[in-house]
């Protein structure tokens, strides 16, 4: 007995590698009751266990385990609290917009409650004689099959168990959807296009080389990263795949200490998300903070400060007012591609990595 485990499977292999399903059975105590079919048989044990991960920062009322979000039980479950909050609210108005799915932080989830069931159906075949090569290390073809396949139902479980039922819900409540579908398993081409507006995020800062650009010098590139135009452009490409007009930001993440950011490098990386196809800047952020707080106010550890006590608030409508008429011409302009470019989604899957499975994609 292991405490936390759920037996799930117990595959035998004799010497010529033939697979035999091994029946067992668990007495009042947890203790497991098999036979093994012959001494020579090597056995393999599928076990199933919760990540323990919490939800980060959590919101009164919001603290517990995270969501599981292969599960459309789960998300349903969920949603139920929105419903019952929401259901008999009239949006019309239009003071609240949307709902918002921040990027995809779940660590260590590659499994939910009937995976082997979703498998089978999904992809045509039981994985269960193949369990021995999901602990191998050698790069067999059956292993690198298997482990595409794998990721794909990972993929497909993320967006058809919880994303679309999301977005779905989302809209029986009259409001439109806007989701950051990088950090996760799934192929993010697809998950960003079922969004309303799909958002991408610039996390760190990009130094560029230009005359005179003040930069910090307590800045760490290695803990903060450097964004990057591919990964931006997949939110945008998304978005002119699936003709959603707007194509989000989470902008200006983690440009440096509160106190030290000035709008001098803020403004070419919001250039860079212009160029990379994003029309609609979301500044990351402006926590509310009571009028009676003292100086500096709510701040929160990630964002640079845009708020009303920021050292750069007098100045802050110049930046604004160039961004707006970027936004003007970009929300109102096709875009006109002379290339498409394919994303090899199951090469990127099959490529080893020995500290990942599933691989996600993060924001860098």
């Amino acid at each position: 007995k292991v405490l936390g485990l759920k037996l799930l499977s117990l595959a035998g292999y004799d010497r010529d590698g033939n697979y035999v399903n091994i029946p067992f059975t668990l007495d009042g105590g947890g203790k497991v009751e098999w036979e093994i079919p012959a001494p020579d048989y090597k056995v393999y044990a599928l076990f199933q266990r919760m990540t323990r991960q919490k939800v980060k920062r959590a919101a009164p009322g919001g603290e517990g385990y995270v969501v599981d979000y292969f599960s459309k039980e789960a998300s349903q479950f969920y949603f139920q609290k929105f419903r019952k909050a929401f259901g008999e609210t009239d949006f019309s108005h239009g003071k609240v917009r949307s709902f918002y799915n921040d990027s995809y932080e779940v660590y260590g989830a590659n499994w939910t409650e009937g995976f082997i069931d979703h498998f089978q159906k999904l992809r045509g075949y039981s994985f269960l004689p193949y369990i021995k090569y999901l602990s191998d290390t050698l790069e067999s073809d059956v292993r690198l099959r298997l482990r595409v396949d794998f990721q794909e139902t990972i993929s497909d479980l993320l967006r058809d168990q919880f994303a679309a039922d999301w977005v779905e819900a989302s809209h029986s409540l009259g409001l439109i959807t806007r989701y950051q579908a990088h950090g996760s398993p799934g192929n993010l081409i697809d998950l960003y296009s079922l969004s309303d507006v799909p958002e991408t995020e610039s996390f760190g800062r990009s130094n560029f080389p230009i005359p005179g650009l003040r930069q910090d010098a307590d800045y760490q590139e290695k803990v903060f990263g450097k964004p990057t135009p591919f990964s931006i452009k997949f939110a945008s490409s998304a978005a002119n795949l699936s003709e959603k007009r707007l194509v989000s930001s989470e902008s200006a993440t983690w440009l440096g200490d509160h106190f030290k950011v000035s709008l001098a490098p803020v403004k070419p990386q919001m250039d860079e998300l212009f160029v990379s196809g994003i029309n609609h800047i979301f500044y990351h952020g402006i926590t509310y903070s009571p009028p009676e707080k003292p100086f500096p106010g709510n701040l929160f550890y990630a964002s640079t400060n845009f708020g009303p006590l920021s050292h750069f608030w007098n100045e802050f409508p110049d930046l604004n007012q160039y961004v707006a008429r970027c936004q003007h011409i970009l929300q109102n302009t096709r875009s006109d591609n002379d290339i498409l470019v394919y994303f090899p989604i199951h090469d990127v899957w099959a490529m080893p990595d020995s500290r990942r499975c599933p691989r996600t994609f993060d924001v860098h």
